[in-house]
């Protein structure tokens, strides 16, 4: 038998392995779950309490619908020798009017309480009806439904986004569970395929063609005002391998009433430590409060294993930031951040390695009632190859009875080169009419490195009607 052939047997055994470990996996949760539920029964007089309080909650719908036309410039790496500059060259400005549809319903305490139903959902077409790409997209963000069989017990199916198990979390087409405890202790398990997309000019859509699967476990503790942590697993695979078995940690402590500290960690089996924070914050008085964080983060673990951009080297980088928010007045607030940055090349190799820091001041006016609203933002960030100053100022304001409008001026500086700075003119009005409809307009004028100047201008009409509100 020939090396190639081993090595197609061997292949096959591996992903038959894998496969029947993952069905394992999933009928060991829905097993866990199972006895958890099983242990709660009868109902306790807790529970039944609860079930009343729930049954005693009105039914909330909350509807909103978003028409939203966007007049922006695309632009599309191309090689063009022909051109004139070298940002022309490489970028063909592609010129497009996008028309979409935004739907979101909300409903909770359905069918007489057990039940909740969250959908988001959009369209888009480009009015341009271009010939030599797609005009149409379409797809649900989110759609799933939760039943809550017994006020401990949930299950939930369909597609939506789950915070925990991965960086960033994860957007999944699946089913779950959900398990809660008088003593505080919660149980979550879950098994799908996460969503895959196929990217187009007017909006990415969902595609089914690529073999995937996650399923995944959480188990938490919560003392209200006072502790919250939880641990939890998750394992997905894309493109025949396992690109992440995740392990996450997170607590949440509150020892006295002005210290609050935070820690959380994430670890691949494979990859191992991917992400580290902790944080401290403390209120010396009322109207000033420091922090400290630290931060470790390998940006080359977070990228799942078929990705290409994985092959790349990339910094490795540990970060520690010292913040003071101070509070002036009810409605005034300012804030300072002092960052020191170092990076290097994984795998011991420090010749490499670089400092950086970085200085933020910010500074909110917001009163209540929020008749007039003011920031303003000051950054200076130096990373040794690029040295980037970074300014923006906003305002926001009533100029006729319901009318508002928003000023705002943006603009980053690149030290080592003028042609990457960037500026930002941008104005805003908002407009509500009649009880449920409110239109908004937003234009903007840009320097950016690809445009010397170009106007974006976003159109936005919006109805909201909930059958909760008074």
């Amino acid at each position: 038998m020939t090396r190639f052939h081993t090595a197609v047997r061997e292949q096959a055994n591996s992903a038959c392995f894998s496969a029947a470990r993952a069905r394992s996996a999933v009928r060991s949760c829905v097993l866990c779950c199972a006895l958890v539920w099983l242990w709660q029964v009868p109902v306790t007089q807790a529970q039944q309490l609860a079930q009343v309080q729930q049954a005693d909650l009105p039914e909330r719908v909350v509807i909103r619908h978003d028409t939203i036309l966007n007049f922006a410039p695309r632009y599309e790496l191309r090689f063009d020798d022909s051109a004139a500059s070298s940002s022309s060259r490489f970028w063909h400005r592609v010129q497009q009017l996008p028309l979409y549809e935004r739907i979101t319903l909300d409903g909770d305490q359905l069918a007489g309480g057990p039940v909740d139903v969250h959908i988001v959902a959009w369209g888009a077409g480009d009015l341009t009806l271009p010939n030599d790409r797609q005009v149409a997209s379409g797809d649900f963000a989110v759609a799933y439904g939760r039943a809550k069989l017994l006020p401990p017990l949930s299950i939930w199916g369909g597609r939506r986004f789950i915070t925990w198990g991965l960086p960033g979390g994860l957007h999944l087409d699946g089913l779950g569970v959900e398990q809660r405890l008088d003593s505080g202790f919660h149980l979550e398990a879950l098994a799908g395929r996460p969503v895959t997309s196929i990217y187009t000019p007017v909006g990415a859509h969902s595609q089914f063609t690529e073999p995937t699967v996650a399923y995944g476990a959480r188990l938490g503790y919560e003392r209200p005002g006072q502790l919250a942590a939880d641990v939890s697993f998750l394992e997905r695979w894309g493109e025949g391998i396992a690109a992440n078995r995740t392990l996450m940690g997170t607590v949440a402590y509150r020892p006295t009433e002005r210290v609050d500290m935070l820690a959380s960690s994430t670890f691949d089996v494979n990859a191992g430590l991917e992400e580290a924070r902790a944080q401290v914050a403390y209120q010396a008085v009322d109207e000033v409060e420091p922090d400290l964080s630290v931060v470790h983060a390998d940006p080359q673990k977070l990228l799942p294993a078929w990705s290409i951009l994985s092959m790349f080297a990339a910094d490795v980088y540990d970060e520690a930031v010292l913040g003071v928010t101070t509070r002036l007045s009810r409605a005034l607030s300012t804030r300072l951040e002092l960052a020191g940055r170092r990076a290097y090349l994984p795998g011991g190799v420090h010749d490499d390695t670089h400092y950086g820091h970085r200085v933020d001041a910010i500074v909110r006016y917001v009163p209540v009632p929020r008749e007039t609203e003011f920031m303003a933002e000051l950054s200076r960030r130096d990373e040794a190859t690029t040295t980037l100053d970074i300014g923006r100022v906003g305002a926001s304001f009533y100029v006729y009875r319901q009318l508002r409008v928003a000023p705002e001026l943006g603009a980053a500086l690149d030290e080592h080169s003028h042609k990457r700075t960037a500026i930002l003119v941008r104005g805003s009005a908002e407009l509500p009419f009649g009880a449920h409809w409110v239109t908004a307009l937003t234009v903007d004028v840009a320097r950016t490195p690809i445009a010397l100047a170009e106007v974006r201008s976003l159109l936005r009409v919006t109805y909201r009607a909930d059958s909760g509100a008074p």
